[in-house]
């Protein structure tokens, strides 16, 4: 997927509001550094029936990456999960943390979200 479709996907599940962060891995077995895996389950408002689905995002690339979930193997998304571009960093997912009063920018990324990946490159796919 190129930018603006990533773009349009997370706006498609409201930056999946409501949904679950199902899996956030590191996988150091690559010989391009470490690469992340991050599996969402939210729903779809631009389909009929907003139906649930599972969405996984792969991050290649990695420069910098925070992930404090504490003990939860499986997080409810209170507020919401952003796609950003990040300049010269390549792309930003970040999990925003409800600090709403304050511009988005990665400076407010790097100091308030407990959990956000930049990285040069991202796949994602959306399975049922």
């Amino acid at each position: 997927m190129v930018f603006k479709d990533v773009m349009k996907l997370f706006e498609d599940y409201r930056g999946f509001k409501g949904g679950q962060v199902r899996f956030f891995g590191y996988d150091f077995s690559g010989a391009d550094g470490v690469r992340i895996k991050i599996s969402l389950l939210g729903r779809n408002y631009a389909l009929a029936e907003e139906t649930w689905r599972v969405v996984n995002v792969f991050l290649s690339g990695v420069g910098e990456v925070r992930s404090d979930f504490g003990d939860a193997k499986r997080c409810s998304i209170t507020h919401e999960v952003k796609f950003l571009h990040a300049g010269n960093h390549g792309y930003c997912v970040a999990f925003t943390g409800g600090f709403d009063d304050v511009p988005f920018t990665l400076d407010a990324i790097r100091r308030f979200s407990n959990c956000y990946v930049l990285a040069s490159l991202i796949e994602v796919f959306e399975t049922e």
